[in-house]
């Protein structure tokens, strides 16, 4: 079954004026609020969201969530994970092995079959955005706790692939991941 599906907001003439605005991305909007991100991120082309939808934060508790609000460090540091400092295209995410978070954390990317995984989670859907960010709407929360910082200037032989598995066959595939770090 295919869950990738993957927009032009040119094209789908979304009644949505940021994919954002959709009724499936309204708690991580607000987690975004919360963390003073969101006017940041929403007129950046420049950015990539990694959005859980509604039916991923089902995961934790109300009083999980709460926390997570009442703890503006632990919120920064979740919502950082989810922003990535570039804009993604569907082409871009699927041949990536590794992307950097704006915390500058690790986070893995994968193929399965016809799917992608973004750590655990499975990306539904990327709507790259005339204006605004680019949305990739997954599956899951995404476990920003206990990731690998990596800076390639300081760490040059770090073992890649210890962080992310056997994704990284070659070291064709470490080095790109390894430049993807040194750029923005």
């Amino acid at each position: 079954m295919q869950r990738l599906v993957f927009t032009f907001f040119i094209l789908s003439f979304s009644v949505f004026a940021n994919e954002l605005d959709a009724p499936s991305f309204t708690m991580f909007k607000q987690l975004l609020k919360e963390a003073n991100r969101l006017q940041s991120v929403i007129g950046s082309r420049a950015i990539s969201l990694l959005a859980p939808t509604n039916q991923a934060f089902k995961e934790l508790s109300t009083e999980q969530i709460n926390e997570l609000i009442n703890n503006k460090d632990e919120l920064i540091a979740f919502v950082d994970y989810h922003i990535i400092e570039h804009s993604l295209s569907f082409n871009r995410l699927k041949n990536s092995k590794a992307l950097k978070s704006k915390s500058n954390k690790l986070i893995k990317v994968s193929n399965k079959n016809s799917d992608i995984l973004i750590n655990d989670s499975f990306v539904l859907s990327v709507d790259v955005q005339r204006k605004g960010p680019t949305v990739v709407a997954i599956d899951k929360i995404l476990n920003y706790q206990n990731q690998v910082s990596y800076n390639p200037q300081t760490e040059p032989n770090i073992d890649l692939n210890k962080y992310l598995g056997t994704c990284l066959k070659s070291p064709i595939d470490q080095f790109f991941v390894k430049v993807a770090f040194l750029q923005k």
